[in-house]
């Protein structure tokens, strides 16, 4: 029998990038076997290539063929190297990079200080694995050695999202959804979290959060609807974690734990939001809200499940 070739994140990552490029109409059934086998013999044979794997959302992590980087000269230089795994797909300028990260400093002391991050990325990397450059200079741009087989989570993330869009512009549900779930479970934490105060991180680490939003609404929408309501119950309150303020959202949790009889945790969860409201925006719940409270208050009490 013939052996499972083995699908490293990389040749999944291709996957993903190639899928997504896809500007007609696929056939949902695509058998991607073939694909995926072919990718991960080209994968095998390419013993000479160089995978770092990066981890963006949550705490920065790089690993080189699996052995993680650990030793950093410097945090600039750290993060300085998860700017240009971010950027990864295109060559950085040189003063750009100097206005990114030493944005007060003059054009000599920002270039001596650029080299000497450079020079420090380089030393760790070559630490774990001592066969590539790993950042080369041309034309003043600084460049990923194109040997690299680099994997993000951010791509992959972003990925997702791309296929769940497009299987949702082909009526496909169930693999929208199923893109959904492999986004969510890709983008548990925030951009670079370890990290919250360069301002390169910042627009980045929205825009991510709002798409991680959208997902877990989509989500919780789409197992409200399906009967699984206990699921959508966890996913409203995922919602509620990145943003206690959506009025919106407890109202729908109010509703679903009415729907399997947690009349006392509905009612719990108007107070919270009323006190949220209160607190973080001086204002009052609107009056749909009010009315489903006052709705709920006249029924009699009949949990089914403990409170």
């Amino acid at each position: 029998m013939k052996a499972a070739p083995k699908y490293q994140p990389v040749a999944l990552a291709k996957l993903y990038t190639l899928l997504a490029s896809q500007q007609t109409s696929m056939n949902t059934q695509f058998a991607f076997e073939p694909i995926l086998e072919n990718i991960a013999m080209e994968t095998a044979e390419a013993s000479d290539v160089i995978r770092i794997e990066v981890k963006l959302f949550g705490k920065f992590e790089v690993a080189i063929n699996d052995q993680a980087v650990n030793r950093w000269p410097s945090r600039k230089a750290k993060y300085l190297l998860a700017y240009l795994m971010y950027h990864h797909k295109r060559p950085q300028s040189r003063d750009v990079l100097i206005e990114k990260f030493w944005p007060h400093s003059t054009q000599e002391s920002g270039r001596n200080s650029l080299n000497v991050a450079i020079h420090a990325i380089r030393k760790a990397c070559k630490e774990v694995n001592p066969e590539h450059a790993y950042i080369t200079y041309r034309n003043e741009y600084y460049h990923l050695d194109a040997e690299l087989e680099i994997y993000t989570d951010v791509d992959h993330f972003q990925n997702s999202c791309a296929m769940a869009r497009q299987m949702g512009e082909l009526g496909d549900e169930e693999q929208m959804i199923e893109y959904l779930e492999h986004a969510r479970e890709q983008c548990q934490e925030d951009f670079l979290e370890d990290n919250l105060y360069e301002s390169w991180t910042s627009n980045i680490r929205a825009h991510c959060r709002e798409k991680r939003l959208s997902i877990l609404e989509q989500l919780s929408e789409y197992y409200s609807v399906h009967g699984e309501l206990e699921r959508s119950i966890d996913l409203y309150k995922a919602v509620l974690e990145l943003d206690n303020c959506r009025e919106d959202i407890h109202r729908r949790l109010m509703e679903v734990y009415l729907s399997v009889g947690k009349r006392t945790l509905a009612i719990r969860q108007f107070c919270q939001c009323r006190e949220v409201l209160k607190e973080e925006l001086g204002i009052e719940p609107e009056m749909e809200t009010v009315q489903l409270f006052e709705q709920m208050k006249s029924q009699k009490k009949s949990d089914n499940f403990p409170t």
